[in-house]
């Protein structure tokens, strides 16, 4: 399971974990990882529906209608149904792609290539 949840992760980085910024680094990541489904979710929603509501504000504010502010109501909802799957494909997609991303930058590029490759060559 560990193998699975972090891949880049081998014994010759468990020095990492006595570091305290290393753990103050994890907290943040996990508040990252939680928190990035949500943004991206949320701006992708609003750049896809956004223009529609405003415009329907737009009527409530100027007095419209009440079946022209209903229609354009009832489009946006439509909008948002349709986009929906990807919103929600999004939620689930976008933790995994970023954990593996920053897993493989961090272990394989920072620490093995730059700290760990600058220790070996001077040894």
């Amino acid at each position: 399971m560990r193998r699975f949840l972090f891949p880049f992760f081998r014994p010759h980085h468990k020095f990492l974990l006595d570091k305290w910024w290393f753990r103050l680094l994890i907290l943040i990541y996990l508040g990252g990882i939680v928190a990035s489904p949500f943004i991206v979710s949320n701006m992708y929603v609003e750049n896809a529906t956004g223009w529609c509501w405003q415009y329907v504000q737009h009527l409530t504010v100027t007095g419209a209608e009440q079946s022209i502010w209903e229609d354009a109501k009832n489009d946006c909802m439509e909008i948002h149904k349709e986009i929906a799957p990807y919103a929600y494909a999004m939620l689930v997609f976008t933790p995994i792609v970023l954990h593996y991303l920053v897993m493989f930058v961090f272990f394989k590029v920072i620490v093995d290539f730059i700290a760990l490759g600058r220790f070996r060559h001077s040894n």
